[in-house]
């Protein structure tokens, strides 16, 4: 009767063992899922400041033009990034088959451009009648950000198409876009404005 009895509670106490050791497991295991999906999550949120951090401080640099006068231009290069970029190395060139040439510069912040002169067959080409046996004009090459990332460029400009639209009158409608205080761009803003105007006028008589 004795012997019945102790053996009686040994398999109780295995049971109980068993029993808790495979609550031990599922908490381990649930612990386990639970912290490996936090540490995801943390891994998210970092990923997510990181990039945050890169697109506040992410220059960007593309091709564009200065206009001089009513008859001239250079070509240039601008940062419309909110970040400034840095070790510019970029080549300047006329497309198909023109000049090219090289600009360097430690630093260009946001907004901020540069315009160069290219030769051509005789001086510098500033003219529109210069630039008009050209279709485009291309910058090529690399900048860094402010965290050491670095970046490549390789865009064209629509010279040809820009030009024909300057002589179309586009830019004198889109210049109050532009900075106050241009002298030929306001002028040109205050004729179309008379034109209008006469035509009005010629359109109630």
């Amino acid at each position: 009767m004795v012997g019945i009895v102790v053996v009686g509670d040994f398999l109780s106490t295995d049971r109980v063992l068993a029993g808790l050791t495979v609550a031990l497991v599922g908490t381990t295991v649930y612990y386990a899922a639970q912290t490996q999906r936090l540490a995801e999550e943390t891994r998210q949120i970092v990923q997510e400041m990181r990039l945050t951090r890169e697109l506040q401080v992410m220059p960007r640099l593309i091709p564009a033009v200065e206009i001089l006068g009513p008859n001239e231009l250079l070509p240039r290069v601008a940062n419309i990034g909110p970040g400034s970029a840095l070790d510019i190395r970029v080549k300047f060139t006329l497309e198909p088959a023109g000049p090219s040439t090289d600009y360097v510069a430690a630093l260009m912040t946001s907004g901020r451009g540069k315009s160069v002169f290219l030769s051509g067959r005789s001086s510098y080409i500033t003219r529109f009648d210069e630039f008009e046996e050209f279709d485009s004009f291309r910058i090529a090459g690399n900048y860094s950000d402010a965290l050491g990332n670095r970046f490549l460029v390789n865009e064209a400009f629509d010279l040809r198409g820009h030009i024909r639209d300057f002589k179309a009158g586009m830019w004198a409608r889109t210049s109050q876009t532009k900075k106050e205080g241009e002298p030929l761009e306001l002028i040109a803003d205050a004729l179309v404005n008379i034109e209008a105007i006469m035509r009005r006028a010629e359109e109630a008589d």
